[in-house]
């Protein structure tokens, strides 16, 4: 088996009650590390993670697309705000790793309660979005939550042991990963009632 990651989160048999790590958005832990079931709960989303508007990269590719409109390009701002969702979507997928999971979201601006924001996250995580008034409020909502799915837990979903898994070559993982659906996040869009969101204002 692999050697675990750097964040891999203590045994079961550990007796802390839990933990909170930061992390920057588009960073290995806010995309590129799994946190399924109990090892994460929970993602908090502080502000809309638009890359930096002043990065010379971005201005150049804001001004492309704005040229290439015509030729059927993004234009800069769309391109722009298209960025910010990627990485917010890839970001709010921590907690939620297979359809059985389950975790609050808490996206804490309340620019994401505009119609021209909203309409850019997953279809899956609208239907379960609700304002909070204020951090009571978010507690308390928190805690129904929690409670609902500490009475009626979902299944656990099962992992293959890594000696079982067939080794799978580059050739390999190139189809697969060009047969594969581009799907941001590894939860079907079904599966509202393993999702709670809350919007900060």
């Amino acid at each position: 088996a692999a050697a675990p990651h750097a964040h891999a989160p203590a045994p079961e048999t550990h007796p802390a009650r839990g933990a909170i790590l930061l992390a920057v958005v588009r960073g290995k832990v806010s995309e590129g590390i799994d946190f399924a079931d109990a090892n994460a709960r929970g993602v908090m989303v502080v502000g809309v993670p638009y890359p930096n508007v002043k990065d010379k990269r971005v201005e150049l590719k804001r001004l492309y697309n704005n040229e290439g409109v015509s030729r059927g390009l993004l234009s800069g701002d769309q391109w722009y705000s298209q960025q910010a969702f990627r990485a917010l979507n890839q970001a709010v997928g921590r907690c939620l790793r297979h359809r059985n999971d389950h975790g609050a979201i808490l996206l804490a601006d309340e620019r994401y309660l505009r119609d021209d924001m909203t309409r850019h996250l997953p279809k899956w995580l609208r239907p379960a979005m609700r304002k909070c008034a204020g951090f009571e409020d978010s507690r308390r909502g928190l805690r129904s939550f929690f409670a609902m799915h500490a009475r009626e837990p979902p299944p656990i979903q099962p992992e293959e042991p890594a000696a079982l898994k067939p080794p799978v070559g580059r050739s390999e993982r190139k189809q697969r990963s060009s047969a594969a659906p581009k799907k941001t996040l590894a939860v079907d869009e079904e599966d509202e009632a393993g999702v709670g969101v809350g919007v900060g204002v």
